[in-house]
Protein backbone atom coordinates (compact mmCIF):
# COMPACT_ATOMS: atom_id res chain seq x y z
CA UNK A 1 0.00 0.00 0.00
CA UNK A 2 1.03 3.66 -0.80
CA UNK A 3 0.00 6.65 1.41
CA UNK A 4 0.58 9.41 -0.63
CA UNK A 5 -1.33 12.03 0.99
CA UNK A 6 -0.45 15.31 2.29
CA UNK A 7 -2.02 17.12 5.44
CA UNK A 8 -0.81 20.76 6.32
CA UNK A 9 -2.10 23.20 9.10
CA UNK A 10 -2.24 26.69 7.66
CA UNK A 11 -3.87 29.86 7.85
CA UNK A 12 -6.79 31.62 6.73
CA UNK A 13 -7.87 34.98 7.74
CA UNK A 14 -6.56 34.71 11.20
CA UNK A 15 -8.34 31.30 11.85
CA UNK A 16 -6.07 27.40 11.89
CA UNK A 17 -7.62 25.39 9.00
CA UNK A 18 -6.53 22.14 7.31
CA UNK A 19 -5.45 21.46 3.77
CA UNK A 20 -5.15 18.36 1.93
CA UNK A 21 -3.26 17.24 -1.22
CA UNK A 22 -1.41 14.03 -2.80
CA UNK A 23 2.32 14.02 -3.75
CA UNK A 24 2.78 14.20 -7.52
CA UNK A 25 6.73 15.09 -7.60
CA UNK A 26 9.30 14.96 -4.98
CA UNK A 27 12.09 17.32 -5.77
CA UNK A 28 15.96 17.62 -4.53
CA UNK A 29 17.97 20.25 -5.07
CA UNK A 30 22.12 20.40 -4.00
CA UNK A 31 23.89 23.49 -3.67
CA UNK A 32 27.58 22.67 -3.67
CA UNK A 33 29.17 25.06 -1.36
CA UNK A 34 33.51 25.41 -0.30
CA UNK A 35 32.13 23.61 2.96
CA UNK A 36 29.45 20.96 2.39
CA UNK A 37 26.73 20.11 0.10
CA UNK A 38 23.29 21.41 0.95
CA UNK A 39 20.16 20.18 0.28
CA UNK A 40 16.89 21.20 -0.06
CA UNK A 41 13.66 19.26 -0.47
CA UNK A 42 10.09 19.92 -2.44
CA UNK A 43 6.88 18.54 -2.81
CA UNK A 44 4.80 19.88 -5.64
CA UNK A 45 1.16 18.16 -4.64
CA UNK A 46 -2.23 18.45 -6.06
CA UNK A 47 -4.18 20.46 -3.27
CA UNK A 48 -8.07 19.52 -2.56
CA UNK A 49 -10.43 22.56 -1.59
CA UNK A 50 -12.32 20.91 1.21
CA UNK A 51 -14.53 24.46 1.88
CA UNK A 52 -16.60 23.84 -1.62
CA UNK A 53 -18.05 20.22 -0.63
CA UNK A 54 -16.74 20.01 3.04
CA UNK A 55 -15.06 17.51 5.11
CA UNK A 56 -16.41 14.13 7.12
CA UNK A 57 -14.11 12.31 9.49
CA UNK A 58 -15.39 8.38 10.26
CA UNK A 59 -15.89 9.01 14.18
CA UNK A 60 -14.50 4.79 14.62
CA UNK A 61 -11.11 5.47 12.63
CA UNK A 62 -10.76 9.35 12.44
CA UNK A 63 -10.10 8.86 8.91
CA UNK A 64 -11.32 11.91 6.62
CA UNK A 65 -12.84 11.92 3.71
CA UNK A 66 -12.89 14.68 1.24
Amino acid sequence: MINSGVHVKGLIEGAVDDFYGVTQHIYELEYNTTTYPKRVVLFNCHWFDPTSKGTRVDPKYVIVEI
